[in-house]
């Protein structure tokens, strides 16, 4: 009877580890970045302080200051995405390396949410997988995992399937909160809309991402958040 009644405890633990182990390969994190996980900190500071402004003056031709100039107009007046992607792309065009430098330096002036990056510690050590969902650049991420502090973006999380949303997404034109950023995530890595927790800051993003049938929660603080995953029964660590 003893022998049976440890056979049955034994077997419902494997149950439950199955079921749970289950449950962490099934949810997916999506997570924003600015606002989230990183936030702007010093950008005037930065900008007023960049160390080679004179040669970036210097090397700005007449056609980089008409551009630049329909790109921020662009940006104010129409909410158009991508400026930064955009700035940077020129300064290539017209071989001005400092004003792209100059673009990144102040677009990365940002500082880690603490409370946020250790929520992802501990979702990465019980299992999870994670991904960014950003409408930031290829460059301006690539510039940011450089930065001291920075470089758990690409350590922890799974970069390439996330390759679409983190990096491609600008060159493709698709921008949060369109819907066909979230379908052209879930198509291109074969991912069921009910297997991502979507987490961003932004009412219009999460209200897109539920309708594209994912999972969101809006974030306003670590705590909040840490509240919202332990109620939706995700284990951390």
């Amino acid at each position: 009877m003893r022998l049976k009644k440890s056979f049955l405890c034994r077997a419902l633990c494997l149950v439950l580890c199955c079921v749970t182990l289950s449950s962490v390969c099934r949810d997916i994190f999506l997570w924003d970045l600015d606002g989230v996980l990183v936030k702007r900190k010093g950008m005037l500071k930065a900008a007023w302080s960049y160390p080679h402004k004179r040669n970036m003056v210097r090397q700005m031709s007449g056609a980089l200051l008409r551009e630049s100039a329909v790109v921020l107009l662009g940006r104010r007046m129409f909410g158009f995405k991508g400026a930064t992607e955009n700035y940077i792309s020129l300064a290539r065009k017209y071989g001005n390396p400092e004003f792209e430098q100059f673009v990144l330096t102040v677009a990365n002036s940002k500082e880690l949410i603490t409370g946020s990056v250790d929520i992802v510690r501990r979702l990465r050590d019980a299992g999870y997988h994670q991904c960014i969902g950003t409408n930031m650049g290829r460059s301006v991420f690539n510039d940011l995992v450089k930065k001291e502090g920075f470089s758990f973006l690409h350590d922890w999380f799974d970069i390439p399937s996330s390759q679409f949303v983190t990096l491609d997404g600008v060159d493709l034109g698709l921008f949060k909160p369109r819907k066909e950023f979230f379908q052209e995530f879930l198509t291109r890595n074969g991912l069921a809309a009910s297997s991502i927790i979507f987490i961003d800051d932004r009412v219009e993003n999460i209200r897109v991402a539920r309708a594209v049938g994912m999972r969101a929660i809006r974030f306003t603080s670590p705590r909040s958040l840490e509240r919202r995953l332990k109620k939706m029964q995700i284990c951390i660590a």
